[in-house]
């Protein structure tokens, strides 16, 4: 019987694995096979993305109002369905019309994932302490592992099979994970928390610290911090195809680099323990811009150096995704607002997603405005500006987030 933080920490896995390659592989895909406009799928991406963030606080506002009975009911029992369906629909479109599948159901994919996600996020303040950390760490390890297994499989079956059977079969191991996980959440975790009345009249006294100026500082250096990160992710498959012409090796790479961030985050809470969780986080900021610096001496086959920095670059990113949820959820609990702790993290999640559309949204229209066509195999695009895309733009976001927590009143404190 699996204890409660594992119990909780696995649906994790099933989350990540289920919605990574969405943002990796998804758009490709239909560009490819579909033979989508790149430029269309940049503004589609931009548009849906947007108006997803702009959901996540919303549902995050909502889902504060349910109690945890009609949370487990309502939100998890029903949207896993609801979710598992616009997946499989999304990697295997009807063909009448791939466009408006694409649209319709990366939408609704997205949506759902934000209401499990929220909640999900929502529940780590039902473990206090020390163990808060400890669930953190756990939780974000379950999660690299799924986005390792969410960005490497497609790439393996897609070594043995065409395009539409892999993201088929693919599609089947999704759901698979998500049931499978989703009973283990539910049997072990979920069916055994429960709130107070009075706990909820405390929450609300301190509502007003929604607008406290330390929220404020950390979502302001959260989102920034985020926004760098965006773009590389987006550009890695245009890096290491187009740049590095080292197409063959894109699973090697995503593989080390979030194995590494994942065996990183021991280190990382144990660091958060021993200082502050902000000053832990500053490190790792810093760490990030040093490994990613390497990327831009790069140059054609350069196939061992960039492994390297995607280990250690994973290694430095390890803290920089870990530490921020679990400083969120420390300060949630210190102020005793963990009745609204799904605002706090609709808004978190707003951030993240907003970052990522901008990212995603400017990266795609960028290459089709500049020359790459991936449906008629033209491919224009100065290598030089996929390194500016790549590497440089993120690296002056990092350091300006670095710069900002060091001047926040967040810093040292948390």
């Amino acid at each position: 019987m699996l204890s409660k933080k594992n119990s909780y920490s696995s649906f994790g896995f099933a989350l990540a694995f289920s919605s990574f390659p969405i943002y990796i592989y998804t758009p490709i895909y239909y560009i490819e096979i579909y033979k989508l406009d790149i430029f269309l799928i940049g503004i589609v991406l931009l548009f849906l993305r947007i108006l997803d963030a702009i959901l996540d606080p919303l549902i995050g506002y909502y889902s504060s109002k349910l109690s945890v009975e009609k949370i487990k009911k309502y939100i998890f029992n029903v949207c896993i369905l609801f979710y598992a369906v616009s997946i499989y629909f999304l990697f295997n479109p009807l063909h009448t019309n791939p466009t408006i599948s694409f649209i319709i159901f990366l939408f609704l994919t997205t949506f759902f994932f934000s209401i499990l996600n929220i909640n999900f996020y929502s529940l780590s303040v039902f473990f206090k302490g020390e163990m808060s950390s400890s669930v953190s760490a756990t939780r974000e390890f379950n999660s690299f592992l799924g986005m390792i297994f969410g960005a490497v499989i497609p790439g393996i079956l897609l070594n043995f099979y065409n395009s539409e059977k892999a993201y088929f079969i693919f599609s089947f191991f999704i759901l698979c994970i998500l049931f499978l996980f989703f009973f283990i959440f539910s049997r072990a975790f979920l069916k055994n928390i429960t709130t107070s009345k009075t706990e909820n009249k405390i929450k609300r006294i301190h509502i007003s610290s929604l607008l406290n100026k330390e929220y404020l500082w950390f979502f302001i250096v959260h989102f920034v911090s985020v926004l760098s990160a965006a773009l590389p992710a987006v550009m890695i498959i245009f890096f290491v195809n187009y740049y590095l012409k080292l197409e063959a090796y894109t699973p090697l790479f995503i593989l080390s680099y979030f194995l590494s961030a994942a065996l990183s985050l021991g280190l990382w809470k144990r660091l958060s323990l021993k200082y502050t969780k902000t000053y832990s986080w500053l490190i790792s900021m810093v760490l990030s811009v040093i490994t990613f610096s390497g990327v831009y001496f790069l140059d054609q086959g350069d196939l061992f150096p960039y492994l390297l920095i995607c280990i250690f670059s994973g290694f430095a990113s390890g803290g920089d995704i870990s530490i921020p949820p679990s400083l969120l959820t420390s300060k949630i609990i210190f102020d005793k607002v963990k009745t609204y702790s799904a605002v706090f993290f609709g808004i978190y999640n707003f951030l993240n997603k907003s970052a990522l559309a901008i990212g995603s949204g400017f990266a795609f229209i960028y290459l089709g405005y500049n020359g790459i066509n991936l449906a008629e195999n033209a491919y224009n695009l100065e290598a030089n500006k996929i390194l500016i895309l790549y590497s440089l733009i993120p690296l002056i976001l990092k350091i300006i987030s670095i710069i900002l927590l060091q001047v926040s009143p967040i810093y040292k404190k948390i």
